[in-house]
């Protein structure tokens, strides 16, 4: 799991929890676990294609990798990033 907090200069840090399965920085699965409201929602990243798939939309939607889905991180950022080997 990896957790994502964002701090606003007025109000309440905004947590959210992340399940990524990963190989390399081309191929990346991420599933919100959290907040409730956004849980089950996926995103995968092959290459330079990046797809959501929301519980509540019959098809998939691609995606440009810089827009923001939800929360102040862009989905490319979150699904390139190589969590293993630049945090502790």
């Amino acid at each position: 799991m990896t957790g994502i907090t964002t701090t606003k200069a007025s109000g309440e840090p905004e947590v959210r929890e992340y399940r990524l399965l990963s190989k390399g920085n081309t191929r990346t699965l991420v599933q919100t676990m959290a907040p409730a409201i956004d849980r089950g929602q996926i995103l995968l990243m092959r290459d330079r294609d990046l797809w959501a798939f929301m519980p509540n939309l019959s098809q998939p939607i691609r995606l440009p990798l810089s827009q923001r889905l939800t929360g102040q991180v862009a989905n490319g950022d979150l699904a390139r990033a190589n969590f293993v080997g630049d945090y502790e």
